[in-house]
């Protein structure tokens, strides 16, 4: 791509009803032959060139011209798609629907004929009439005109900055608005008729969290207003569009039906797409290759600012169980890929939209803010920020500013890091000399490898601490030694001597910062128990110990764990020794006046909805209007469980609440009878209002070990039309991962015949993936066999 950035002059004519428009386009700019634009619109009419007509080829999504000039004038007609989240497409609401937009990352070429290329900037200067005088439209900028002509009304909207295609952003229909005047910015959050009031706390968040990133880059935002829009039908959680980030109802809106937790995750999804405003919009990556440049430090920075806002949210530790133990995870794979992953062509995209571009990197990044020293970080950003705006960058750009400012090597750490998959394991072995540190990669398959990482430590004995780099295969160290990484900041593992781990295990109340310690002890052996680095009965040993630890981190890893096992193992003696812990820590969260509890309530409420009868029983004797929000999902499960699907039903169908629709939907997928599930599958995939919804049944019916043998005929009977759903968004991947490494749990034959039928090339990581959970999972419950049958 020699194109560098081109000026956009676009006029749209839109047909509401029909969902059609047509386009008259003007690209300027210095345009070398032959010039070759994106395209996936349905039909090009004319071309010009320099004022003068031009032959033009439009296929494979490409139109190509071959002449040079400055100015590229293009005609051309376009449909709204009905079917597919990605591109221009209907998205239905309570009393119609409205037209919307979702580029990222190749959406732009199905609105307009682009340079669809991130290092393409442009600037945009847009006009858009549309043929229902009482619809209004949004774009990424205000409107400096709003006049009705003929019957038409006629929106003309400021110029944007120079930005990539895919942060474009359009939205046609009937809204409704909560606005204010904050700083010389006009500041809204977007609803459908009748949902705005139930704004007022992302608009609140919002003011709060604007202020804390202007502070902390030391640049205003700099458009003249910002939306927060809510979109019924959205295959992402949300997009951060420059001036107009559009969200899942579900995550932006608080309802009377809201958890703590859900209250929570909107703050942060707020937090996490402003950040992208500056890091991401302002300054963009090159290429996808850098795609985690974006998502890492807006994973970093979103959950640090609300943190900052509300200290008491615990919102540090859950990015430890949320973002480092999940990422950690899949990047124990030996199919996982570095943070910087070549990207060859756009199919490959969506697929790294994953835990290590969001998760490992910004669990990353807050290593080397650790190493740094915080404010020597932020002075880094400032500097990078500062270089680069209204242009692009790559990761390479970032280190050095961090270098720049604070002397250290950075570059050589952080291209350690990020250029290859995978993490180390620290092992620790008393010698009579100090300790013996060996590093080598873990994998659960213990496939190593000799690859060296510099990795920054730091250790502590009592109170003191201490850090220095270890960037050799094996160390000495002098110095005595009890815990690695007290803090929880690095991306490693770390198997310690058995004597040393007991100690700590055994010890009767250990400080909340030892229990934080203790949450990744917890993960690293869970890890190293999957790995068989350590025997299942050692492990469930090591997980009854630490269990009585009273911790927020450690019960949210152990509920996830939990979570894990029973649904690969389907076993009743498993739920029967689950039973009792879960049944303790909600009586105990039930008597504490901690906020923050709600959110494990809600968690330890669900799991024993899904466990205990009594409880069920329990819970259904209340009314539902009665229970506070933390305890829905949980009255949702009793009722799947209990037979009284209908009601369930029911609350699909009315979906008045986005919140309780996806309980509902979760809900039902807990369903043992296979055919009733089917059935509510069936009718959840024929509502075209929940289309982006289906993906949650979908991924809670392949981890339904009743359901393991019946999913394979339903997804081959579905799976073209989920492909025309969810197309570059990167949940195919997700969904065929989630089959095969679940449902493909003694079902090999199946899984065989799947993989021959589907294009693997469009989910290859999925795939991948998948398979190599599937052979892990296979093997615990071999494992788990042999010890309890």
């Amino acid at each position: 791509m020699t194109q560098k950035s081109a000026i956009y002059e676009l006029e749209l004519d839109f047909l509401f009803k029909d969902l059609k428009y047509s386009g008259k386009e003007r690209i300027k700019g210095e345009f070398n032959s032959p010039i070759k634009l994106n395209s996936r619109v349905d039909k090009i009419n004319k071309i010009l060139m320099d004022g003068k007509e031009v032959d033009f080829k439009h296929e494979n999504d490409e139109i190509t011209i071959n002449r040079e000039g400055k100015e590229i004038y293009i005609e051309f007609e376009n449909r709204v798609s009905e079917i597919s989240l990605m591109g221009i497409y209907k998205s239905i609401t309570k009393d119609g629907y409205i037209i919307t937009t979702q580029m990222e990352p190749t959406g732009a070429r199905s609105f307009i004929p682009c340079f669809d290329d991130p290092s393409v900037k442009g600037i945009f200067k847009v006009a858009v009439s549309v043929d229902d005088p009482t619809l209004e439209v949004i774009f990424n900028t205000d409107a400096t005109e709003d006049k009705v002509v003929n019957g038409k009304r006629i929106f003309k909207f400021r110029e944007t900055p120079k930005m990539s295609t895919y942060l474009l952003y359009l939205g046609i229909g009937r809204f409704e608005r909560i606005s204010e005047e904050y700083k010389g910015k006009v500041l809204s959050v977007v609803t459908e008729p009748g949902k705005s009031k139930y704004g007022r706390f992302a608009l609140d968040i919002l003011k709060e969290l604007l202020d804390q990133y202007e502070e902390y880059y030391e640049i205003k935002f700099p458009l003249k207003k910002l939306d927060l829009i809510s979109i019924n039908q959205f295959a992402a959680g949300a997009m951060e569009n420059w001036g107009a980030i559009t969200f899942r109802e579900s995550l932006l809106l608080k309802t009377e039906n809201t958890s703590f937790n859900m209250e929570k995750t909107i703050a942060k999804v707020i937090s996490h797409e402003l950040a992208h405003q500056w890091f991401g919009d302002l300054v963009t990556m090159k290429w996808w290759d850098d795609l985690w440049l974006n998502e890492s430090f807006a994973t970093f920075m979103g959950d640090k600012m609300v943190s900052i806002i509300r200290p008491d949210w615990k919102v540090d530790e859950e990015f430890i169980n949320e973002s480092l133990f999940s990422s950690m995870e899949l990047d124990s794979l030996t199919t996982t890929h570095p943070i910087s992953v070549e990207v060859r062509n756009p199919d490959e995209i969506s697929e790294i939209f994953d835990s290590i571009s969001y998760g490992k990197g910004g669990s990353i990044l807050r290593m080397i803010e650790d190493y740094m020293g915080k404010e020597e970080f932020r002075k880094g950003i400032v500097n990078y920020l500062n270089k680069y705006s209204y242009s692009n960058a790559e990761a390479q750009d970032l280190w050095n500013s961090l270098q720049e400012v604070s002397g250290k090597k950075i570059s050589e750490i952080m291209k350690n890091w990020i250029s290859k998959g995978g993490h180390p394991v620290v092992e620790i072995v008393k010698i009579p000399d100090g300790l013996k540190l060996t590093q080598s990669r873990f994998t659960y398959l213990n496939k190593e490898d000799d690859y060296i990482w510099k990795i920054p430590l730091k250790v502590s004995k009592g109170k003191s601490q201490m850090e220095f780099t270890f960037e050799d295969k094996k160390m000495v160290s002098l110095m005595d030694f009890d815990m690695v990484d007290p803090n929880v900041r690095g991306y490693y593992r770390v198997s310690y001597e058995e004597d040393s781990l007991e100690r700590f295990l055994n010890k009767k109340r250990p400080s909340y910062q030892e229990g934080v310690w203790l949450a990744k002890v917890l993960d690293d052996y869970f890890a190293f128990a999957l790995a068989k680095r350590i025997g299942l009965d050692k492990f469930i040993d090591i997980m009854d110990k630490i269990s009585k630890v009273n911790n927020y981190v450690v019960i949210m890893r152990l509920l996830d764990i939990h979570g894990d096992l029973l649904s690969i193992l389907d076993n009743e003696y498993l739920r029967e020794i689950l039973l009792p812990y879960t049944e303790k820590v909600l009586s105990e969260v039930e008597k504490g006046d901690d906020k923050n509890l709600k959110v494990l309530k809600e968690r330890v409420a669900t799991r024993l909805a899904q466990l205990s009868k009594d409880y069920r029983k329990n819970i259904l004797s209340s009314k539902l209007e009665s229970l506070e929000p933390e305890y829905r999902l949980a009255y949702f499960i009793a009722l799947a469980k209990e037979g009284m699907y209908e009601q369930l039903a029911d609350i699909i169908r009315r979906h008045s609440d986005e919140q309780d629709t996806v309980r509902a939907i979760q809900a039902l997928t807990t369903i043992e009878d296979p055919a009733i599930l089917i059935n509510y599958l069936d009718e959840i995939k024929e509502r075209k209002d929940l289309r982006a919804n289906l993906i949650y049944a979908i991924m809670g019916a392949t981890r339904n070990p009743k359901f393991r043998n019946n999913i394979w005929d339903w997804i081959n009977k579905n799976y073209e039309w989920l492909r025309e759903i969810y197309a570059g968004s990167g949940y195919m991947s997700f969904m065929v991962e989630s089959l095969i490494s679940y449902a493909g749990i003694g079902n090999s034959q199946r899984v065989n015949e799947f993989l021959s039928k589907i294009n693997r090339n469009e989910v290859k990581r999925g795939v991948e993936n998948g398979l190599e959970w599937l052979k892990i999972h296979e093997s615990l419950v071999e494992g788990f066999s042999r010890i309890h049958n």
